[in-house]
């Protein structure tokens, strides 16, 4: 299987991204690119990624400035060369409204950062894991 992937981590708090990274790390993922916002992502998906990886899966973030989370997403499954890219929303909020649209927007996977600590920590790392036993889909390049 090849597990050679990247994760891209698009996350607004600079103190979140750094533990999650150090998590996914300590799972096992070699190639982890943070993004601070919707447009940061975007950005690499158009560019460096598209030219350098080709197997992506994305961990967003719902409440960031420039695009959200929300917004994000629904550009990503608009886009024909995008929308195969596997996208776990990882958020604190569980509203009930947030989640059903994120899954009709065409999120994977909806998961609830949890506030304690240990929790936290375990968490990213199981979605580690997770992300470590997909077959991941080509993205296909223009």
């Amino acid at each position: 299987m090849d597990n050679d992937f990247l994760i891209l981590l698009t996350e607004d708090d600079e103190a979140a991204a750094n533990l999650i990274q150090m998590n996914l790390k300590r799972a096992g993922v070699k190639h982890i690119q943070w993004a601070k916002n919707g447009q940061e992502a975007l950005d690499y998906l158009r560019g460096e990624a598209k030219a350098n990886i080709h197997r992506v899966f994305m961990l967003l973030d719902i409440n960031m400035p420039v695009f959200n989370g929300m917004e994000t997403l629904r550009i990503i499954k608009e886009d024909t060369i995008l929308k195969v890219l596997p996208v776990v929303m990882l958020t604190t909020t569980d509203n009930p409204e947030e989640v059903k649209e994120c899954y009709e927007l065409g999120c994977n996977f909806y998961v609830k950062k949890p506030v304690d600590y240990k929790a936290f920590m375990s968490t990213v790392r199981e979605i580690a894991s997770f992300a470590n036993v997909c077959i991941l889909p080509q993205v296909p390049q223009k």
